[in-house]
């Protein structure tokens, strides 16, 4: 069955998928690359990409907030930690 679903996905091309369902009331939407996301007007449009200056790397693109409010400004404060970048100050709140 996985074959035959397969071949049939891959009659089409995306474009002739996404006119298929259209007009159709289903919740369907491509699987995008990371250089597709990046650029998708939606993306762009509700900035979910941010450039963010790391201190040691310099500026880096780090997801965005997702809540949006109409009537105030996310302000991202500082980038992602690093692997295990807080661990030692978590532990010492939690008595360890």
């Amino acid at each position: 069955m996985k074959k035959d679903l397969q071949a049939t996905i891959q009659d089409k091309t995306l474009t002739d998928w996404l006119k298929l369902f259209e007009c159709i009331d289903a919740c369907v939407s491509p699987v995008l690359t990371p250089e597709e996301l990046a650029a998708h007007p939606q993306i762009k449009h509700r900035e979910m990409i941010e450039d963010i200056t790391h201190p040691e790397v310099g500026v880096i693109k780090q997801i965005g907030n997702p809540i949006k409010l109409s009537n105030s400004t996310v302000i991202t404060r500082r980038h992602a930690p690093g692997l295990g970048e807080h661990t030692k100050e978590i532990l010492n709140e939690l008595g360890f």
